[in-house]
C-alpha cells in the first residue's frame, strides 16, 4: 500500500507509517520526498512506524542505497535521530540493518517494539501524543 508521513511542526517530529505491502521503490523514494518538503524540521527527528507493514521486497542492498547511496540524503541526515517501531521479526530485522548503515552515515537509529520507547528516544513525552 505505501508509506505516508506527517510533520508535526510544533513538536518538530516527522511521523512516518509504512503499511500494507511496501516496495523497495517506495522505501527509496521516501527520504527524497521528505527532503523536498519545505516543512522538514531541523534537527531531523523521525518516528518510523512499521507496525502495519504486511510485506516488502526490500533487501539489504536497497537499505544500503537508501542510507548511503544518495549524497544529498547522507548530508541531510547528519546528526538525525530516527526511531523505528517494529513489532514483526521482518520489520525488526530490516530496522537493525538500517541502524547499521545509519551509523556509517552519521545518524542515529533506534529500533524498538515499543511506540512509547521510540518517542522517548526522540526526546518526546510519550504521554503527549495523538499518534
Amino acid at each position: 500500500m505505501g508509506i505516508r508521513y506527517r510533520i508535526d511542526g510544533e513538536r518538530g517530529v516527522i511521523f512516518t507509517e509504512a503499511f500494507g505491502e511496501v516496495t523497495n521503490e517506495e522505501y527509496l523514494a521516501h527520504p527524497v520526498r521528505l527532503l523536498n518538503d519545505p516543512a522538514l524540521p531541523r534537527p531531523y527527528l523521525e518516528l518510523y512506524d512499521t507496525r502495519r507493514l504486511e510485506s516488502t521486497d526490500l533487501k539489504t542492498e536497497d537499505i544500503r542505497r537508501m542510507t548511503l547511496g544518495n549524497p544529498r540524503v547522507v548530508e541531510a541526515m547528519q546528526g538525525a535521530r530516527v526511531a523505528v517501531v517494529a513489532e514483526s521479526d521482518l520489520s525488526y530485522g530490516l530496522g537493525r540493518i538500517f541502524q547499521t548503515f545509519a551509523e556509517k552515515a552519521g545518524f542515529q537509529v533506534w529500533v524498538t517494539k515499543d511506540y512509547r520507547e521510540a518517542l522517548r528516544f526522540l526526546n518526546q513525552d510519550p504521554e503527549n501524543t495523538d499518534s
